[in-house]
């Protein structure tokens, strides 16, 4: 068909404008499909990551530019929007903008997560009597369980001021945006009280004021909080006016160290949000403005400013931090021992061998399963090694102090952390073990290094954001946080790749300044802190560590398995850089397969099928099933405890490790998955008038049929042939006698993710 013969028929042209667009956006929406569950990689290792990606890892950054954020022009319920492009970063600061509630907080982080391609961090200030970005009234606080005598507090300062102003509100930070006491305030009332009870009673106030906090953020989403400040001033009652001078406890170091340690063990019983002290070492001494020029703090080493951080990195030592966890897991003990003797008490008072009698021994069963692993986590608790437990973190600074021989080298590049903060004690370190986050290094006070580094040792075409995070990294922070490079992670993780890829040395010209080993070792610091918080989970198998996303989390939703379904991976114009290795079906029959799967995965989403022989599985504590490709083995854990439980050899698709692409190409598709119907012989027979298939593994056969974000061509079943390897149509193949195991001890519900 010509042009001109297109031209003068318009039904022709919007037929022909029809069928593009019909093409144009079915391939769109396969490749969408495709990059999203290839982004979405639900069990890795750090080994199979590339390096721009690792480094991604470890960038922190704001959803958008300091001007919008400080500005307030952007709504914090807008923020899900804007991360759509950024989510993939590992740590997303959170901004004040208009202040929204709990509630709205909560929904908005919600959102944040189910934008992300994996698991981001957030993070968010508290300073000056309020969370930065959202706000808290006296309801919520109380509803918190804040402490009285912190609310009251907060009344005393605003009535200390508005005295001392005479009655001028204007000067005086009001009760309802900030209802909360600043941090001189609660220094200043700790400094006058007069003996020892009289401060313990306080500190248990400001540890109550912690847990608070941590209660909120926990509810709300928010994993680390920046804060409390515990750098030392020399002034508190300094030129600037005092309620603007709020950020820190105070000159003596003491009075620093006692309030910033209570607060911090208010954060202990929280499982998903850590506090952030910051910064190491000092920016309230400095006489400038950090963001808007470079700072030099002349601090004498015999100030006592080392001293917060000498005592709460003591505070927050692996043998605290073990009693805490052993302390909240007695109480869970506490809890399910009640619960069994509760039951137990119900088992004298009914009939044996009654049904109502098997249902109670059943969950006692399953209570006493629960307390056997409890007693496991402790044990391992007890004797784990550092890096098994949780890490706490500081934020270094961008100001420059000699304190540590580099005059004129801001904190977050110097080799004080690697040095000072980190090395161990016994050479005169402060033996920190977690992980270090730097301040803004968009701010003058880093920017200005930077530029200096690059001209002083005459390197042309550097990228000063991607040096600033290059170098930051160097000095041992494990995440560089850089405030508005909102939309740019991915080109300056590139460009820090092509940095160590070249062995960049303008440190020291005898070896490069950052490795690909330097750049692991700070990874897997950040991943084990997403397993702390619950954003991961790690399980070591056959010697190589998986990182796995929490399914309380990332659970596939049913518009993810639809969408799937509705594009079937079928087209075979969308097969990217492979060909379709077996006829592809005409149009219509494309359609006709698409309908048939959207159909089936609406029906197995929505209408689980639980036969009544499977039901004792529903009894069973909850499972999480982890498939490896590679290692053709598949591992049963109990997910709460993570307790491995079964580990069976599997068979795969024909199509061995490669990602599934199209219809026909028998590879078994790696992805999050929920098992929602169980199938044997008896359901073949009297569903589809046949006996099950021998592919299916026959009469003693059946299968784990899931759902997820693929289409829905994918199932455990069993097999009765003793080669395994790979040989199915796609599924996952086990012997017989194991599945028939799995469909009496796997709930309907279970995850189960496909890694290769």
């Amino acid at each position: 068909m010509g042009f001109d013969s297109l031209r003068k028929n318009p039904k022709k042209i919007l037929g022909a404008v029809a069928l593009a667009a019909g093409i144009a956006s079915s391939e769109y929406g396969q490749r969408h499909i495709n990059d999203v569950n290839a982004a979405r990689n639900h069990a890795f290792t750090i080994e199979e990551m590339d390096l721009p990606t690792k480094i991604r890892n470890l960038i922190g950054t704001t959803p958008y530019s300091n001007l919008v954020s400080e500005g307030g022009s952007k709504k914090f319920t807008a923020l899900a929007s804007l991360l759509r492009t950024n989510a993939h970063v590992g740590l997303i600061h959170l901004y004040r903008g208009e202040m929204p509630s709990i509630e709205d907080a909560k929904r908005s982080i919600s959102e944040i997560r189910d934008n992300a391609k994996h698991p981001v961090i957030i993070s968010a200030d508290i300073e000056g009597g309020t969370i930065n970005h959202f706000k808290l009234t006296p309801n919520d606080l109380r509803k918190f369980e804040i402490p009285e005598d912190i609310l009251k507090e907060r009344q005393n300062e605003y009535n200390f001021y508005l005295k001392k102003y005479k009655g001028e509100k204007s000067k005086v930070l009001n009760t309802i945006d900030y209802p909360l006491p600043s941090q001189e305030w609660l220094g200043r009332r700790y400094r006058s009280l007069r003996g020892p009870s009289a401060r313990e009673k306080f500190l248990d106030s400001v540890q109550g004021y912690g847990q608070t906090i941590a209660a909120i953020c926990e509810y709300v989403g928010i994993n680390l909080v920046f804060g409390p400040n515990i750098d030392t001033v020399d002034n508190i009652d300094g030129v600037r006016p005092d309620e603007f001078n709020d950020r820190t406890y105070g000159e003596d170091p003491n009075v620093v160290r006692d309030l910033a340690t209570a607060y911090i063990r208010g954060f202990q019983g929280a499982s998903s949000v850590l506090v952030v002290p910051k910064h190491f070492v000092g920016n309230s001494r400095a006489t400038v403005d950090p963001h808007k020029e470079g700072a030099l703090v002349p601090i004498p080493k015999q100030s006592g400013a080392v001293l917060p951080y000498r005592d709460i990195v003591n505070a927050s030592n692996i043998e605290e931090i073990r009693r805490a966890r052993i302390a909240r897991i007695n109480k869970r003990v506490v809890e399910v021992e009640g619960h069994i003797l509760k039951l137990e008490k119900q088992l004298h008072k009914t009939k044996p061998r009654s049904l109502v009698y098997r249902q109670l021994q059943k969950k006692v069963a399953t209570q006493r399963t629960i307390m056997s692993d409890l007693k496991a986590s402790r044990q391992r608790v007890a004797s784990a090694k550092t890096l098994n437990l949780p890490i706490g973190g500081i934020m270094t600074s961008v100001i420059s102090t000699p304190l540590y021989g580099e005059k004129d080298t801001p904190i977050v590049y110097s080799r004080a952390i690697k040095d000072r903060l980190k090395a161990p004690r016994n050479r005169a370190g402060l033996g920190h073990t977690g992980i270090a986050i730097t301040d803004d290094l968009s701010m003058k006070s880093a920017t200005k290094y930077i530029d200096e580094l690059g001209r002083s040792n005459k390197v042309k075409g550097f990228d000063t954001e991607a040096l600033s995070v290059h170098q930051a990294l160097v000095s041992g922070n494990e995440i560089a946080f850089i405030k508005n490079v909102a939309g740019s992670e991915d080109r300056i993780a590139h460009e820090v790749a092509r940095y160590i890829n070249e062995k960049l040395s303008l440190r020291n010209q005898n070896r490069p300044d950052l490795t690909e080993k330097d750049i692991d070792d700070l990874l897997r610091k950040v991943l084990d802190l997403k397993v702390q918080v619950g954003l991961l989970s790690k399980q070591t198998i056959q010697g190589k560590e998986y990182y796995v996303l929490d399914p309380k989390l990332y659970n596939p939703k049913m518009s993810d398995v639809l969408l799937n379904s509705a594009f079937s991976n079928q087209l075979p114009w969308t097969s990217k850089n492979s060909k379709p290795e077996t006829s592809q079906p005409n149009p219509l029959n494309l359609l006709l397969k698409a309908a048939k799967n959207f159909g089936l995965s609406l029906w197995r989403v929505n209408w689980q099928t639980i036969e009544e022989r499977f039901k004792d599985a529903e009894e069973q504590p909850p499972k999480f099933i982890l498939v490896d490709k590679s290692a053709n083995h598949m591992w049963i854990y109990n997910n709460e405890s993570r307790v491995l439980e079964r580990e069976f050899e599997i068979g795969i698709g024909k199509g061995g490790l490669r990602e599934r692409r199209y219809i026909g190409d028998h590879t078994t598709p790696t992805g999050v998955y929920e098992v929602v119907q169980k199938r044997d012989d008896k359901w073949w027979r009297d569903n589809k008038d046949s006996p099950l298939p021998n592919y299916y593994g026959g009469i003693k056969g059946g299968m784990l049929v899931l759902a997820g974000q693929w289409h829905p061509e994918i199932a455990i079943h069993g097999s009765n042939e003793p080669r395994l390897g790979e040989v199915s149509n796609g599924c996952v193949r086990v012997e017989n006698a194991n599945l028939q195991e799995l469909l009496h001890k796997i709930p309907i519900g279970t995850m189960v993710i496909v890694t290769k």
